[in-house]
């Protein structure tokens, strides 16, 4: 027997965002999920240099709240930013294009992914928490062009 899947997990929040996709549409669901995004890495990049300073009273609430954003970035990504991308082509191409728009998605969502996770370990290391304002800058950039 298998468990059910924990609360934070992205495939819990995708089945979620897939009623909320036929509702409110491909383009609000993920401007939301970018939002949440672009306040989860503002306020995160906010508390990690507050933990990070020595001799910080508040060192481990900062921790705490720091990890409680991450929760949160989960629940947005998997709401708008998880599976939206993949069914979105669909909608807004021609019905001759939906095998191409769909491809598109497809190699765009596996080259990113694997630019991100090639470049995070390296970035972290040498940038610390100043290494999360590149993804709030891309959230926002993101945000104004949906």
């Amino acid at each position: 027997m298998t468990s059910p899947p924990a609360p934070w997990s992205t495939s819990w929040h995708s089945g979620v965002a897939a009623p909320l996709f036929e509702r409110f549409g491909g383009r609000n669901m993920m401007m939301v999920s970018t939002f949440i995004q672009l306040c989860r890495f503002i306020v995160t990049s906010m508390l990690l240099d507050y933990a990070q300073k020595p001799g910080y009273a508040g060192q481990q609430e900062v921790t705490e709240a720091t990890i409680s954003w991450f929760f949160i970035y989960y629940i947005g990504f998997g709401l708008g930013m998880l599976g939206i991308p993949w069914l979105y082509p669909t909608e807004i191409n021609s019905l001759p294009m939906h095998t191409k728009g769909a491809a598109v998605a497809t190699a765009t969502d596996c080259l990113t992914n694997f630019v991100v996770v090639g470049i995070m370990p390296s970035g972290i290391q040498t940038l610390g928490w100043r290494f999360y304002i590149i993804f709030t800058v891309l959230n926002a950039a993101f945000l104004s062009i949906m």
